[in-house]
């Protein structure tokens, strides 16, 4: 099963990224998919308290106890909300991040929490073997 992203933010047709988890033997990867084949991101491994490539969800402030779940017919992801006051949500958006959102009681709009990948070196073979990302002014640069 796949989460496609909206092809752009006022057109909800399927876009160009999807999203799935790989269920592994020890556990399991989310991973980011450029036309539903293509790696374009993963978050590495499940290590029974966050990804590898997001260890943020171990100390999240919005959610606790952050647990994958997998039985004979299905596997999922499931969370507890750290605030009852504050909504959260996990989103794929049209430029293949995945974001975690919230809203409180005194927001005006969701706010993002954090996004995945933040570095277009983070994005698989963007960069190549002996790349490296360097931030200028919030613009990234493949050097």
């Amino acid at each position: 099963m796949f989460l496609t992203a909206w092809s752009n933010p006022e057109n909800p047709a399927p876009g160009i990224f999807s999203s799935k988890v790989e269920v592994v033997q020890n556990g399991a990867s989310h991973d980011l998919l450029w036309n539903h084949s293509k790696m374009y991101w993963s978050s590495g491994e499940w290590t029974g308290k966050n990804f590898v490539n997001v260890p943020e969800i171990d100390r999240d402030y919005y959610i606790k106890n952050f647990r994958f779940v997998k039985t004979e017919n299905e596997s999922y992801f499931t969370f507890d909300a750290g605030f009852p006051s504050v909504d959260t949500r996990f989103v794929l958006d049209y430029t293949g991040q995945l974001k975690q959102i919230v809203w409180g009681k005194d927001f005006t709009e969701w706010a993002i929490y954090w996004t995945r990948p933040t570095l277009q070196c983070e994005v698989h073979g963007f960069c190549g073997a002996f790349g490296a990302a360097v931030q200028r002014r919030n613009l990234f640069v493949s050097a």
